[in-house]
């Protein structure tokens, strides 16, 4: 049923009713409510009604007032039962003493108390949003939408969406605007309506804030961002059914505006970071060492998620079972091959839930900070060597607390990398690691003995090896990285990291 008609025969009902119930109706029995002269004067109603529907292309929302008509009056019919009660026992008793009084006030009092409670939990049951749309669904849907946008497109399409799925908006259109524009570039307006919209944004500009929400005399515009004088908007057509928005639809249409806003301002603060990398790139002809540390914190990161991950769910998992499976094998009577099948399934779940933690521990080595670098290292050298056919002879001296958290990591990670190539690739039977520092730098010194390489044919292994990844990562501490291998005469690698490297604020920046 259109609005159009709604307001029509709501307009007539009103008209029309007082005359029919107060007056006609009362009197075939003898005696009528209002005068007829009262009762003619709510024949207004129509002249009024029409004229609205004639100077205005607009109607208000008649699907809210309906709705919000219908959940008042069952909400006002208990209260006014009770009250009428009251106001019945209250004639019947005669009470006029100032104690009489004081006691319906508090009867009074006590029992719209008791009301505004009902009411509250009556208000999360009935009433679902002006026009019937679930509100809190859809911020949770948008917010989980959002979460994964990275471009200013995806905000506009999952802006779009949610819009599109709540209210029936026959146009919208994103489009930057400033002052200093004679007409709004919308596409389905003709060129008088985009120039009065221009006009209309022009006197409101002092309004027009990030998250803000603006009423024009077609439409609506959200405020998504400013960058300078120019504003970045979303308009909004009249709805469908040519109703203005509602209060409730409002508030929602603010609320989004907010999310939008938060977003949009995010997307410009990393357009500007990608912007300064660019220069810095430029600037310096390769890969400042600031941006390779930046990379290489966020891989330590999402390490860290995935090992998290891991241990909470898939190896949480895996230990659950395999508690059930040992409590199978004790409580419950089978034949010895079905008991030996199961024991067998037993020591492969103990294998994987090894493995994971195994990984678990590649991926964020355990209380590498809280421990030391030494004696981590002395840690990650047991645990190789049990699993390799190396020995490492490892030398330290005054290492412990010269290095920063970085700094630790990316020993550690190296370190790793080194005992990996020695194991698949080189082939080696010893292994001896050096570090030394002093006041102005550590130096690290490794040697191993095994199948060594040609370092004209790096090139092609270099990646392979993992020696690139370890030379950008003392790289970006202002490091130097230098090996030297021959066939069959093993590897040696010395690293030389300062101590004091110098702070750059736009890497503080970004970490903050």
């Amino acid at each position: 049923m259109s609005s159009l008609f709604k307001l029509t025969l709501i307009t007539h009902t009103l008209a029309f009713s007082p005359f029919i119930i107060l007056y006609s109706l009362p009197r075939l029995v003898g005696f009528h409510l209002i005068s007829v002269e009262a009762a003619t004067a709510f024949l207004l109603v129509l002249p009024i009604a029409y004229m609205y529907m004639l100077m205005t292309r607009r109607i208000f929302d008649v699907n809210f007032v309906l709705s919000r008509l219908s959940y008042h009056a069952s909400i006002a019919i208990v209260p006014s039962a009770l009250m009428a009660l009251l106001g019945i026992w209250i004639v019947r008793s005669e009470v006029s003493s100032g104690l009489g009084a004081a006691r319906m006030f508090l009867i009074f009092y006590l029992v719209l108390v008791v009301l505004l409670f009902a009411k509250e939990s009556l208000d999360r049951r009935l009433r679902r949003g002006g026009s019937g749309m679930n509100i809190g669904g859809s911020f949770e849907r948008f917010s989980h939408n959002i979460a994964r946008v990275m471009k200013r497109a995806d905000l506009e399409r999952a802006l779009e969406q949610e819009i599109q799925k709540s209210i029936r908006v026959p146009a919208l259109q994103f489009l930057d605007w400033d002052a200093s524009m004679d007409e709004v570039p919308i596409e389905v307006l003709n060129p008088q309506e985009r120039r009065e919209i221009a006009e209309s944004l022009r006197r409101k500009e002092d309004l027009l804030v990030p998250g803000s929400l603006t009423i024009l005399h077609r439409g609506a515009c959200i405020v998504m961002g400013r960058k300078g004088d120019q504003a970045y908007l979303l308009w909004l057509d009249d709805k469908a059914d040519h109703t203005r928005y509602n209060p409730d639809e409002r508030n929602w249409l603010g609320t989004l505006a907010n999310y939008s806003s938060i977003v949009s301002e995010n997307l410009y603060l990393v357009e500007g970071l990608i912007g300064s990398l660019e220069a810095e790139m430029k600037k310096h002809g390769d890969t400042p060492g600031w941006v390779l540390r930046l990379v290489f914190n966020l891989s330590e990161n999402e390490r860290r998620r995935l090992a998290s991950d891991l241990h909470d769910s898939a190896l949480q998992d895996q230990i659950i079972w395999l508690r059930r499976l040992e409590t199978a094998i004790v409580d419950y009577e089978m034949n010895a091959p079905l008991k030996g099948e199961l024991e067998q399934i037993k020591e492969g779940l103990l294998d994987v839930i090894h493995q994971i933690r195994e990984t678990c521990n590649e991926l964020r080595p355990p209380l590498l900070m809280e421990m030391g670098l030494k004696q981590s290292l002395e840690q990650l050298f047991a645990e190789a060597q049990m699993r390799a056919n190396y020995t490492v002879d490892f030398q330290a001296e005054g290492i412990d607390g010269v290095l920063d958290d970085e700094q630790t990591l990316a020993i550690y990670r190296i370190t790793q990398e080194l005992l990996r190539n020695a194991a698949k690739h080189a082939n080696a039977s010893r292994v001896e690691i050096t570090l030394f520092a002093d006041e102005e730098s550590l130096r690290y010194h490794y040697r191993d003995n095994g199948v060594g390489m040609n370092e004209a044919d790096a090139a092609d292994s270099f990646s392979h090896m993992g020696m690139a990844g370890m030379k950008e990562r003392v790289r970006s501490f202002d490091g130097i990285f230098e090996w030297h291998s021959e066939p069959g005469a093993g590897m040696e690698t010395e690293i030389t990291i300062p101590l004091r490297s110098r702070p750059d604020s736009l890497y503080e920046e970004v970490v903050q």
